[in-house]
């Protein structure tokens, strides 16, 4: 499970190509633009291709992802377990405050939390709360069984062996923790 976000553009990006192009080139500019003044904008990194682009806040968590659908509409995805409800909750204000420069109308699909329709943190905060606590107790369980490292919230190609009990996007933690 943990938690994350997703949506997409009420509207095609335009019939053309080119004009798709130039709408996700605006809405990623004004992205660059809200991070310019973001305590989190030293850390971010942007990279792009014709039809995709990707957000990452340097290697702490999966990247933000966006995407032209061959309908033309902006798809955009954002996993956020890793980092907390604090990161959902900055990933889904960046993507508005960004939608509303470049004019584009993001309709939220998929929100476990809800956070993105209902701005409602503290609501949040305790589904991310009761996630964790369900993730501890399967780290314990898992962890008796198994004998091996388990890894919690890390993006796969971060993984490394280790002597650890548990990894966590802050580190090797013992099985106590």
């Amino acid at each position: 499970m943990g938690f994350g976000c997703s949506a997409k553009s009420a509207t095609s990006l335009g019939f053309l190509k080119s004009a798709r192009h130039r709408a996700l080139r605006q809405f990623l500019d004004a992205i660059r633009s809200e991070l310019s003044g973001d305590v989190l904008g030293p850390m971010c990194s942007m990279t792009e291709d014709t039809d995709t682009a990707a957000l990452s806040i340097q290697q702490l968590s999966e990247p933000i992802e966006f995407e032209i659908e061959p309908d033309g509409r902006l798809f955009v995805s954002a996993s956020c377990s890793s980092l907390g409800p604090g990161y959902l909750a900055w990933a889904v204000e960046l993507l508005r405050r960004a939608a509303t420069v470049a004019r584009i109308e993001l309709v939220w699909l998929e929100d476990d939390t809800e956070y993105s329709r209902d701005g409602d943190f503290k609501n949040l905060q305790r589904q991310a709360a009761s996630w964790l606590s369900v993730v501890g107790k399967e780290v314990l369980k898992l962890s008796t069984e198994a004998g091996a490292a388990l890894s919690i919230s890390l993006r796969a190609d971060l993984v490394r062996p280790v002597t650890s009990d548990v990894l966590t996007p802050l580190g090797p933690r013992p099985r106590e923790w």
